[in-house]
C-alpha cells in the first residue's frame, strides 16, 4: 500500500469553523485567540442572551495528556456572540457561564416550567447546569 497517498495531513490546529459559500466552496476561520487556550470538545448555539441573535456556547480542556505536557485546562467556558465582523468573545467571569473542568459535551433543554437551561457535563466531576436568564 502506498502510506503517503492513504496518510492525513494537519494544515492547523488552531479550534475553527468552516463557512459554507455556496457552491460547493468553503472557508475556514481560526476562533478567536480566547479559544485557542485549550481544546474545544463542544459547542451549543442559541439565542442565550434573548437578543433575538445566536450566540455560542464553548466548552472544553483535555486532562488526558501525557504527563510531560500537563493538563489543558485554561478554557473554563466561553460565550461568543457572532458579529458582523467575527465575534465578540464574552468571558466566564462576565457571562457566568463557567465550566473549568475537562467538558467533552453541552446540551440545552428545557426544564418542566419552560425555562431554558444549559447542562455540561465534566469528567470526573459534578455536571454544570445554567439557567438562561
Amino acid at each position: 500500500k502506498d502510506l503517503e497517498a492513504e496518510t492525513l495531513k494537519a494544515n492547523t490546529f488552531a479550534s475553527s469553523f468552516i463557512e459554507n459559500l455556496g457552491d460547493g466552496k468553503f472557508k475556514l476561520h481560526a476562533l478567536p485567540r480566547q479559544c485557542q487556550v485549550s481544546p474545544v470538545n463542544d459547542l451549543l448555539v442559541d439565542d442565550f442572551d434573548g437578543d433575538g441573535s445566536p450566540e455560542v456556547l464553548l466548552v472544553g480542556n483535555d486532562f488526558s495528556a501525557e504527563a510531560n505536557y500537563g493538563k489543558f485546562d485554561a478554557l473554563t467556558g466561553l460565550l461568543l456572540k457572532i458579529k458582523d465582523n467575527g465575534f465578540e468573545v464574552v468571558p466566564s467571569r462576565v457571562s457566568g457561564f463557567y465550566v473549568p473542568g475537562q467538558s467533552n459535551h453541552i446540551s440545552g433543554m428545557t426544564d418542566n416550567k419552560g425555562a431554558k437551561l444549559v447542562v455540561a457535563g465534566q469528567n470526573n466531576d459534578k455536571v454544570k447546569v445554567f439557567k438562561v436568564q
